[in-house]
């Protein structure tokens, strides 16, 4: 199961300034400190060798229900579990007039999945 994290996403910058590495900061509802992603790879299309900043302008929590060992369920935040520092690999990270898609494979959480609209993009030529 990937992680889907587009809903949650508030905002954050990513950086492909360094050939092979991708790294940045994200928040998100469900977490009181950001994300820090350190990432080998690249970021294919307008991203490439760029800094990237991230906004949503309707974050919404996506709850995930929650059981404890004593069989209670309970509505949970659905960052609960993921890890604050995403090492890993870059799977396909590009961005595009359509928007952009953000997957990595981290070490601790496996396969997630960041999808935007173009509009919640901002490419910053430093």
């Amino acid at each position: 199961m990937a992680w889907r994290l587009g809903t949650n996403l508030i905002d954050g910058v990513l950086d492909n300034t360094t050939p092979g590495k991708v790294t940045g900061e994200l928040r998100f509802i469900g977490r009181k400190r950001p994300v820090r992603l350190d990432l080998a790879g690249d970021i294919l299309g307008e991203g490439r060798g760029k800094r990237m900043v991230l906004r949503n302008a309707k974050p919404q929590e996506r709850n995930r229900v929650l059981e404890s060992q004593f069989g209670d369920r309970r509505a949970g935040t659905y960052m609960r579990g993921f890890a604050s520092v995403q090492r890993g690999e870059v799977g396909t990270m590009k961005v595009d007039p359509r928007g952009c898609w953000l997957e990595w494979y981290g070490e601790k959480n496996g396969r997630t999945v960041l999808e935007l609209p173009r509009e919640q993009i901002e490419i910053v030529n430093d």
